[in-house]
């Protein structure tokens, strides 16, 4: 009976079951600072940069980790540029 005890709460996971949930956790974070990101972005960056703030937020939300790779791809660079003219010029 105590050796049945000690195997159920013995968790055993193989390498590539901790490997998953590592990589699970990464895209999660990943997916969280990207939609925290493109939220806390002012308007008027969205507006020099040239991209829609609602569509890429639904993107985020809708596409998840897919999402959060599109925006990290395609706005996140023109808003890094905006953001840095916003400021030389503020």
């Amino acid at each position: 009976m105590a050796e049945q005890l000690e195997s159920v709460n013995h968790v055993d996971m193989s390498f590539g079951q901790v490997l998953v949930w590592v990589v699970l956790v990464i895209v999660t974070i990943g997916w969280f600072v990207a939609l925290i990101d493109a939220i806390r972005r002012p308007k008027a960056q969205w507006q020099m940069a040239g991209q829609n703030k609602v569509l890429y937020l639904l993107m985020i939300i809708f596409l998840g980790w897919f999402g959060a790779l599109l925006y990290a791809m395609i706005p996140w660079p023109q808003l890094r540029v905006a953001a840095s003219r916003t400021l030389a010029s503020g």
